[in-house]
């Protein structure tokens, strides 16, 4: 019941509309579901912040793929490292990620295996 309440926002035309359906569907939750109803309040502006743009962009804002990809890779590399020693091991390796991902979805040096862009001496038998 909540979940197609919750999609009753989105299937609105206007922005303007979108945002009176929230606050229906808030003030509908809130007797069974006070919670949740607070949370949709809290983040009310941040969801609804693409309605702030023309509609002709809002399919695109909408996509999730170039994060979704995003994550993808920094799983894959948090499985090959293991352990990290440190906090800023990991936004390194964040940064690192995001900053060499591309809208392609193709690894920096072309290929297909997570190889360096380099070879050290030690991976000269590769």
């Amino acid at each position: 019941m909540v979940s197609a309440a919750f999609k009753t926002v989105f299937a609105q035309v206007s922005g303007e509309d979108m945002h009176t359906q929230w606050d229906q569907v808030a003030s509908t939750l809130e007797n069974r579901f006070s919670k949740g109803a607070a949370l949709m309040q809290a983040a009310k502006e941040e969801v609804l912040a693409f309605t702030a743009f023309p509609q002709e962009h809002w399919r695109q804002i909408w996509s999730t793929n170039p994060s979704s990809g995003l994550n993808k890779e920094l799983k894959r590399r948090c499985r090959v490292v293991g352990i990290f020693p440190n906090e800023a091991s990991v936004i390194r390796l964040g940064v690192q990620s995001s900053s060499t991902s591309t809208t392609s979805g193709s690894r920096p040096n072309g290929g297909t295996s997570p190889k360096p862009l380099w070879p050290s001496s030690t991976e000269s038998w590769i």
